[in-house]
């Protein structure tokens, strides 16, 4: 099979394989992964397809309790090889997930330069890229970011992906209603859900309050970290904030309190 032959099977896709496909998404989300796979088995005819070999390689991963991080980085090498892609290229949205993918394993192997030099190239299909791919593409950059010291860098990325956010009018869907993708010439509108924004705008905040406290901007990040603690419930993470700006104005015996209220709670929760 030729290259366009494959292209134009790849975008014939049945009403039936369709629905297994959803239903192989269905169970992703719900952490059901085995009967994820089992749906994704179905699929796997379509020995063309990309999307299948990799969506089989990371739910074979979760079902794992991601757990078996080697096997899975083999996996995906095996996977660039037998789809003839390179780290090093990328000239398709489609490919975006997969050199993501390899991003997230190089992030938490604290191999940042290498990470972000594959984020950069994934980060120039932000546009056309699907929306929850889209976010997790813009938080990662951001991370290794941060975690190579590239502050203004961050701070301008957030500042982007809030303006993105709060500026582009997304249409918010009711519960119930399907979420459904509009593309005009220049410009692309999508709809996503509620929860989906403010999930996004409450990871927004704590980046946003991280790269002040990097900064040692403390009025800045005072105030995101009130935003942070009347919207979040004070999440052990708010709680991490708020330590790590008392620590920063000095007030060091305030910071070991809460640290050692979340420390306690933790032993708490392990008996």
């Amino acid at each position: 099979m030729t290259e366009k032959e494959e292209e134009k099977s790849m975008d014939c896709v049945s009403d039936q394989e369709r629905e297994i496909a959803q239903l192989a998404l269905s169970e992703f989300q719900k952490g059901n992964y085995s009967a994820c796979l089992q749906n994704i088995h179905k699929l796997e005819v379509r020995t063309f397809d990309l999307k299948v070999a990799h969506n089989k390689l990371v739910a074979e991963y979760y079902k794992n309790d991601l757990r078996s991080t080697e096997t899975f980085q083999k996996n995906l090498a095996a996977f660039y090889s037998q789809f003839k892609l390179r780290l090093e290229k990328l000239d398709d949205v489609d490919h975006c997930v997969a050199h993501y993918n390899q991003a997230v394993l190089l992030y938490h192997q604290k191999q940042y330069t290498q990470a972000i030099r594959i984020m950069e190239r994934v980060y120039k299909f932000i546009e056309p890229m699907d929306e929850n791919l889209a976010q997790q593409v813009g938080l990662l950059l951001v991370e290794l970011q941060m975690s190579t010291k590239q502050l203004d860098k961050a701070s301008g990325l957030l500042s982007f992906l809030e303006n993105q956010l709060f500026h582009s009018h997304p249409v918010i869907l009711k519960q119930g209603e399907k979420p459904a993708k509009m593309i005009d010439k220049d410009k692309k509108m999508c709809t996503v859900s509620s929860t989906t924004i403010d999930q996004f705008k409450k990871k927004l905040q704590m980046y946003k309050a991280r790269c002040f406290l990097m900064k040692h901007s403390l009025g800045a990040a005072s105030e995101e970290i009130e935003k942070i603690e009347e919207q979040s419930e004070m999440t052990i993470a708010a709680r991490f904030l708020r330590a790590n700006l008392l620590y920063l104005q000095g007030n060091c015996e305030a910071a070991m309190e809460i640290l050692n209220g979340i420390s306690s709670e933790a032993d708490f929760g392990s008996r």
